[in-house]
């Protein structure tokens, strides 16, 4: 309550700067009930809003046409997640652009991730188009640059893990694959001196000559 209270009265602050001495009961009651005319960003719509910038973007050569239908497809789910998760505002699959919180998009990661089964790599890409139009909301004044800042920072750092085969040496001991290389380094080796130094430091108690 506190946050919206906030709100309104910054609102009402810029709207007064920028139309002096035009506050009236009438304008009040629309700051309170959120119409467009009183929003930052004038009741646009953030899906319409991300899909006219695809469109820019495609007829302008900025993406490719796979790029452009993947964005449709994406906002597409994205309004999905919106009914499903009854999150729209002002229609059940329906937001504003300035509804648009990183909370929102956190809630919309575990859906994909829980409901439909999506991979981190496939959830970063589906990501892309709203992250952009966020960008350029923030440029055009409709969304608060600390929302923003917030809200591109919200995709998924994946995990750089190793195959078996890959596996990173402990400092302990070796694996399978990693004992028979260095037994096959030893055998082909022609350098006496690094040989010693690999019976010696490496195996100590085993009898390398004798595998």
């Amino acid at each position: 309550m506190l946050a919206r209270v906030e709100r309104i009265d910054s609102q009402l602050a810029e709207y007064s700067e920028k139309h002096p001495n035009q506050i009236t009961a009438d304008v009040v009651f629309g700051f309170l009930a959120d119409k467009p005319f009183a929003r930052r960003d004038q009741g646009k719509d953030f899906v319409e809003f991300t899909l006219e910038r695809l469109s820019s973007d495609y007829a302008r050569n900025r993406i490719g046409r796979s790029r452009y239908e993947n964005g449709k497809s994406c906002m597409n789910i994205f309004q999905t997640f919106l009914r499903a998760t009854r999150q729209g505002t002002y229609r059940s699959d329906s937001i504003y652009v300035g509804d648009m919180t990183p909370e929102l998009l956190d809630s919309y990661i575990s859906w994909r991730r829980e409901i439909k089964q999506n991979s981190d790599a496939t959830i970063n890409h589906s990501l892309t188009p709203i992250l952009k139009a966020c960008a350029y909301a923030c440029e055009m004044g409709m969304m608060e640059p600390a929302v923003n800042a917030r809200i591109q920072d919200m995709r998924i750092v994946t995990k750089v893990s190793l195959s078996e085969e890959e596996a990173e040496f402990d400092g302990k001991s070796f694996s399978k694959e990693q004992m028979a290389a260095l037994l096959e380094y030893y055998k082909t080796c022609t350098e006496p001196r690094r040989k010693e130094f690999w019976k010696c430091s490496s195996l100590p108690s085993m009898p390398v000559d004798s595998v």
